[in-house]
């Protein structure tokens, strides 16, 4: 039985989590930082974003070093990102979903490790597992906060003690695709003092979205992708592109270029013809690509399909029998001069009657585009806009 016991006492103290680990002891670095030889972009910034706000709270600066060169003379490690000692630890076992990632404090070692990819360290489209473990550990242990691009909105309160207990925990993002863009990046080089000002405002942009998770790694977008239908189609399948009020299926008169007609959203053809240039990579706007994603977007004009079908995916609304447009036998205008063509269907009408919503009419066609979809790849997403007249709560 003592035999036995001391088995089982062994075997509880080796497998056994950490019971705590000091990073820093009174503004003296305990312990270093460690990635992979071939660490990833992503991953050795992480690294560098662990090092640089342990600094600047604690005074104390962590060396990092490749792991075929870490320290033996210091007990516990932080280990960043993928190496050998993670897949030893059985972290890499199983694919992680999409920028998830796990804290682990094993043995005397503590681990952050989650999903990467090789894209730059402040790509949009880099997968951010890894550095969000940084982050979690920042914001949950040192209280850290990133108010604003740049050192002056970094909060990263003061301490000479950084420790710490048992961490076991994995992640995973509510949002794993979004992205607001710094958009003065694109302003003119005469709008800045010095291009050194515009390079630094830049770079601590992508940092502050950076710290700030945001990121496009699924590749969602729902940027319109029946922009040049009518050039591919308008002769062969007109029954894509919107019934309007005059009984023809055409581009608006003053659109003259054809890149904005509205679509017959409820024409089951289209949703194949969007599945299809899907998997032929086909896409009006780059970058988006694989049946991870469909953007069903419609172009950037109100719905102004009036045909059958459409008007009866439509809820009930008396404004449909009241507006000029969407009366039946509506009136088109067609004199760019006598009015706004393009949003007649949305603006109140010549006698100021409201328009109508169409909002359950995009809510099936989306619905009905992700059932089809869904034949090919079970886990596809389905992406559009909440516009012009569906922008309503169907």
């Amino acid at each position: 039985m003592r035999f036995v016991f001391t088995l089982i006492a062994a075997w509880f103290f080796l497998s056994s989590p950490m019971l705590g680990m000091d990073i820093v002891r009174d503004g003296k670095p305990c312990t270093a930082i460690v990635i992979s030889d071939k660490a990833l972009p992503i991953v050795q910034f992480a690294a560098e974003e662990l090092r640089y706000h342990i600094e600047k709270a604690a005074g104390a600066k962590l060396e990092i070093y490749p792991e075929s060169k870490k320290p033996t003379n210091i007990k516990g490690l932080i280990l960043v990102g993928n190496c050998e000692a993670t897949q030893n630890a059985g972290l890499t076992d199983k694919k992680l979903p999409t920028n998830a990632y796990m804290i682990r404090c094993i043995g005397d070692n503590m681990f952050f490790y989650g999903d990467d990819s090789a894209d730059g360290a402040l790509s949009p489209a880099a997968h951010i597992g890894t550095i969000s473990a940084v982050y979690e550990f920042l914001e949950t242990k040192l209280g850290v906060r990133w108010l604003w691009p740049g050192p002056l909105g970094e909060y990263i309160p003061k301490c000479k003690d950084i420790s710490v207990n048992d961490w076991n925990k994995d992640y995973r993002q509510r949002f794993t695709s979004y992205w607001p863009e710094p958009r003065l990046k694109w302003d003119s080089p005469g709008a800045w003092s010095s291009q050194e000002n515009k390079d630094r405002f830049n770079t601590q942009s992508w940092i502050w979205l950076r710290r700030q998770r945001a990121n496009r790694a699924q590749r969602i977008d729902a940027a319109e992708p029946f922009r040049d239908w009518w050039k591919r189609f308008g002769k062969t399948h007109p029954e894509y592109f919107a019934l309007l009020p005059n009984g023809k299926r055409e581009p608006l008169p003053d659109d003259t270029e054809g890149v904005r007609p509205s679509m017959c959203v409820s024409n089951p053809a289209i949703y194949k013809q969007l599945i299809q240039d899907v998997q032929s990579k086909r896409r009006y706007w780059d970058g988006v690509y694989g049946m991870d994603c469909i953007s069903v977007s419609e172009n950037d004009t109100p719905g102004m399909c009036t045909c059958e079908k459409c008007r009866a995916w439509d809820a009930p609304d008396p404004r449909f029998e009241k507006h000029d447009y969407w009366k039946t036998n509506g009136v088109l205008i067609t004199d760019p001069t006598k009015g706004n063509i393009r949003y007649q269907a949305i603006l109140p009408d010549s006698k100021g009657r409201p328009s109508p919503s169409l909002s359950d009419r995009y809510c099936k066609y989306y619905l009905a585009v992700l059932k089809e979809a869904r034949k090919i790849n079970p886990d596809v997403v389905v992406t559009g806009y909440a516009y012009s007249n569906w922008a309503d709560p169907p």
